[in-house]
């Protein structure tokens, strides 16, 4: 029996692809796997995850889905990956399948005829799933790579990143004509539609000259009276 893992890298990112990996092995090679010891990709340095990113492609199979930013704008996430998963199921038709659940309702993600685990954080869990996890880091961080190398160094690519909502407030007309950028996400409306008040200092700032101003009108109106 063919036993598979699901994972993805760069869900929640503003910049760059979504990347869903499937990994998948004989049954009779999970000791094997095992053996590595694999943890989530989240977990691992990038020089860990490379040396066992080639230790997998020894060990099993494998095929990446890179989702481009348009891909994602067009559709809702959820559905969009979903879709995917059905795709490399009926192409690559594992026995059981292990998925690291990414919907409200776990038990939606079943395939006919396929022995289906969807759990949160299965990449913890199960090495199938941690496998799947460190291919679909290690394949997205490459395309990062890619991009900084386009267009400079914008950090990690994700909205909590101070460096990259900078660097997108600075460039981002080059990552819109690019199609680089996740234009349904709330961090870029914001940045796009009000860049002046996209950070703390420059509402502190605003707010300074108003009291500033504030104050002015005063001692004028005091003068006059």
């Amino acid at each position: 029996m063919i036993i598979a893992g699901i994972d993805e890298a760069g869900r929640g990112a503003l910049i760059g692809p979504l990347v869903v990996a499937f990994f998948s092995i004989p049954k009779e090679k999970e000791t094997a796997l095992v053996k590595l010891c694999l943890k989530d990709s989240k977990q691992l340095s990038p020089k860990q995850r490379s040396y066992l990113y080639r230790r997998l492609k020894e060990l099993g199979s494998f095929e990446v889905v890179k989702l481009q930013p348009t891909q994602i704008d067009m559709r809702n996430i959820n559905k969009l990956e979903l879709s995917v998963i059905e795709k490399l199921v009926e192409k690559h038709k594992p026995g059981r399948l292990f998925v690291d659940c990414f919907v409200k309702d776990c038990s939606s993600i079943h395939f006919p005829g396929v022995d289906v685990i969807a759990e949160y954080k299965a990449d913890e869990r199960y090495p199938i799933v941690s496998a799947a996890s460190i291919i679909a880091k290690v394949v997205r961080d490459a395309e990062i790579r890619k991009l900084r190398e386009r267009f400079g160094d914008f950090g990690s690519g994700y909205p909590s990143d101070e460096k990259t909502v900078s660097f997108v407030k600075e460039h981002l007309k080059e990552l819109e004509a690019a199609h680089a950028i996740r234009t349904k996400w709330d961090t870029y409306k914001r940045l796009a539609h009000k860049p002046k008040q996209s950070s703390l200092t420059g509402l502190l700032e605003e707010q300074e000259q108003k009291e500033q101003h504030t104050k002015k009108q005063n001692e004028k109106n005091k003068k006059k009276n």
